[in-house]
């Protein structure tokens, strides 16, 4: 692996040609300092943002309208994820309590996203459908858009197919298919799944020998994972 941003990083926005995210550092009375970064994968440069350009790479055009809505201590931790219609879905990832807005902006629905009393985390659309993992139970969910209830199942307590799974994403891969990508503390590893329940065909994507994955992202042209010190090319 090598190297490609040397220092830890929060709130991981994967860009066309790099990423935003946020530094933290101590401030006052056991405050913290927040600050928003853009670095380019291919320049090897980062520079500081306005706090309303993070907003807007995260929540999109109408985030001003968006983020109004969202309880103010979940504005820089929850999720995000758009389907193909341009309805954006925001989860807090401790509950599992999502609002889904659609393409202007205007509040779509809420509810919470749950498996087996554990909340469901790291909202994807794939393969025309939404999926999820839960942590606790070890298990990767497609959730029905009609009732926002989940499924499908795969994994979960007592097998082995996603320990301690962190982060979702889905990427095409080489022979034109959208594929699922896990990253699992447990194994050090990123698992992959192909989201046709019928051809699912599970597999180590990458090992980690002595790391553990927190994200897996693509960006200029790069396969590009999180982990506690910085972000690593693969």
């Amino acid at each position: 692996m090598r190297s490609i941003l040397a220092e830890p990083v929060w709130g991981l926005l994967p860009l066309t040609n790099g990423v935003a995210y946020i530094k933290y550092k101590p401030y006052h009375e056991g405050r913290v300092l927040a600050s928003f970064w853009q670095f380019s994968a291919v320049t090897g440069n980062a520079k500081q943002i306005p706090q309303e350009l993070y907003f807007r790479l995260k929540f999109g055009e109408y985030f001003g309208s968006i983020v109004k809505q969202i309880d103010p201590s979940l504005r820089l931790s929850c999720q995000t994820a758009v389907d193909t219609g341009g309805k954006l879905m925001v989860l807090s990832p401790q509950t599992g309590d999502f609002n889904l807005f659609d393409g202007s902006g205007r509040l779509h629905r809420q509810g919470a996203l749950m498996y087996n009393g554990s909340a469901i985390s790291s909202p994807v659309f794939a393969g025309g459908d939404w999926w999820g993992i839960c942590p606790d139970k070890n298990a990767v969910l497609r959730i029905q858009s009609g009732d926002w209830t989940w499924d499908f199942s795969v994994g979960g307590e007592g097998k082995p197919d996603f320990p301690e799974p962190v982060h979702l994403s889905a990427y095409i891969d080489r022979e034109g298919s959208t594929r699922l990508y896990v990253c699992c503390k447990g194994s050090e590893s990123i698992r992959s799944l192909n989201p046709d329940k019928q051809r699912l065909f599970i597999r180590d994507f990458c090992s980690l020998p002595g790391y553990q994955p927190l994200r897996y992202f693509r960006a200029a042209k790069q396969h590009l994972v999180l982990l506690a010190d910085g972000v690593w090319a693969l």
